[in-house]
């Protein structure tokens, strides 16, 4: 169920592509994220979608590393995949699965690693900011109710 309550700034502005020909530098050149939360200045969570199988290019998934290792605060970077053919459609990204993520605490500290089952980004996203189910205004789409230990397995 995604939360009918959010509304997305400058819509028109979000479909501009910002052409960053140029800034090439040898084999380096810039990348983007999807999302990014920044929360109450304790923790940070980096998002980034790709359409079907569509895999992360190896200079982007590079970037995402480094920028998680060198924050001193707990983050984690999400990467989640959606079904949305048409490029006019919006991804609703809380509903959308998770394929991996990257975290700089914990056990699983530095290591890419897939979830065991089937879990959404909201799940996620709110099992790292221990966010409470009981303040979600529309209901909630978290529908595991487990541990991280339970939830991930380390990737090859």
């Amino acid at each position: 169920m995604t939360d009918t309550s959010c509304k997305i700034k400058y819509r028109e502005r979000m479909r501009q592509i910002n052409d960053f020909c140029g800034l090439k530098y040898g084999k380096i050149e810039p990348t983007d994220l999807d999302g990014l939360i920044e929360y109450h200045d304790k923790k940070f969570v980096f998002l980034e979608g790709k359409f079907d199988c569509t895999p992360i290019l190896y200079g982007q998934k590079l970037a995402i590393e480094r920028l998680v290792r060198n924050l001193k605060k707990p983050t984690l970077a999400i990467i989640y995949q959606h079904q949305i053919e048409d490029p006019k459609r919006d991804v609703p990204v809380a509903e959308c699965f998770v394929r991996e993520v990257y975290a700089n605490y914990s056990e699983r500290k530095y290591k890419w690693i897939s979830p065991k089952y089937p879990v959404t980004v909201l799940t996620v996203v709110d099992q790292f900011l221990e966010y409470p189910r009981e303040l979600r205004k529309n209901g909630n789409i978290n529908d595991i109710d487990m541990t991280a230990d339970e939830l991930y397995m380390e990737e090859d």
